[in-house]
């Protein structure tokens, strides 16, 4: 009895290392994205989660470029804007996890920001996968100094 059950432990892990070895971008987005606030300096979003095995939050001003995240690349997320990791044209990270929920800090007042999330998965090496053709996204402008 104790073979079988270890034979059933190896199976089952060598099937996760063989699901991880062939990863690939996942095939569902990130949806819903909602944005509230009740400050001129931050934003508060949650969102429902796509198919990946976690979500990169990205935010940036609506007159910056947009840059997608890219394959292989790992990003730090801060939720302070600015402080994570800029995806190029201050294009910045400020969530990377499981979640779905987070608040962003350190917005300028009356200012418009864009807010992206691509879901992506990680093989056995720790290589990111992202959907970048498919991603949830909105807009908001901070509240006006009184």
């Amino acid at each position: 009895m104790k073979n079988f059950l270890l034979i059933g432990f190896i199976s089952l892990g060598l099937l996760s290392a063989t699901n991880k070895l062939n990863a690939q971008a996942p095939t569902v987005p990130a949806n819903n994205l909602a944005l509230s606030s009740s400050s001129t300096s931050s934003l508060s979003i949650n969102w429902t989660r796509g198919n990946g095995d976690k979500c990169l939050v990205v935010c940036k001003l609506s007159s910056s470029g947009t840059s997608l995240p890219q394959f292989g690349n790992d990003y730090t997320g801060s939720s302070t804007f600015g402080n994570g990791s800029n995806l190029g044209n201050s294009n910045y990270v400020v969530y990377e996890a499981t979640g779905t929920s987070m608040t962003i800090y350190g917005l300028t007042a009356n200012t418009y920001y864009n807010i992206r999330i691509y879901e992506f998965n990680i093989d056995w090496v720790n290589v990111e996968y992202y959907l970048t053709a498919q991603y949830e996204t909105a807009s908001y402008y901070t509240l006006a100094n009184p």
